[in-house]
C-alpha cells in the first residue's frame, strides 16, 4: 500500500491498476483481464490516449506489460460491476492481505446474479 497524497481520480485509478497487475503476476496469473470502470483510465493503458504519457505510473505499468503475460484492458460500465463495487466496500473491513472467499458473501449474491444478467 502506498501513500499517494492529494492526487486526482484518475491517478488514483492508475495506482490501483498497477497494484492489481503486480498482484496477479506475483499470484502467478499469466492471462489477466482488467475490467475497468475509467474509460480514460483504459484509454491511457491501451495506448490510445496520451494522457499522462510523461507520468511514471503510466511508464511503470508499460514497463509490466512487456512481461511474459497476455494482459487486456476493458471499459466495463459501473451498472455491469456492482458486485465489484460491492466487495471493494466490504474489503474495508478485512485485515490487509489477501482474502480468499470460497462462497460468496450473502450481501452479494443478489448482485452477482445482477452481474451475470447483464453481460
Amino acid at each position: 500500500m502506498c501513500y499517494l497524497g492529494s492526487c486526482s481520480i484518475l491517478l488514483a485509478k492508475l495506482w490501483a491498476n498497477q497494484d492489481m497487475l503486480l498482484h496477479s503476476w506475483r499470484l502467478g496469473f499469466r492471462l489477466v483481464e482488467l475490467e475497468i470502470g475509467n474509460f480514460e483510465a483504459v484509454q491511457i493503458l491501451k495506448g490510445t490516449s496520451n494522457a499522462l504519457s510523461g507520468h511514471n505510473i503510466v511508464a511503470s505499468i508499460k514497463e509490466m506489460l512487456v512481461f511474459k503475460w497476455e494482459v487486456s484492458f476493458r471499459y466495463i460500465y459501473r451498472e455491469q460491476n456492482k458486485m465489484a463495487a460491492c466487495l471493494a466496500s466490504m474489503a474495508k473491513s478485512y485485515p490487509i492481505g489477501t482474502t480468499h472467499l470460497v462462497v460468496p458473501p450473502e450481501e452479494i449474491r443478489p448482485l452477482l446474479l445482477y452481474d451475470l444478467s447483464i453481460e
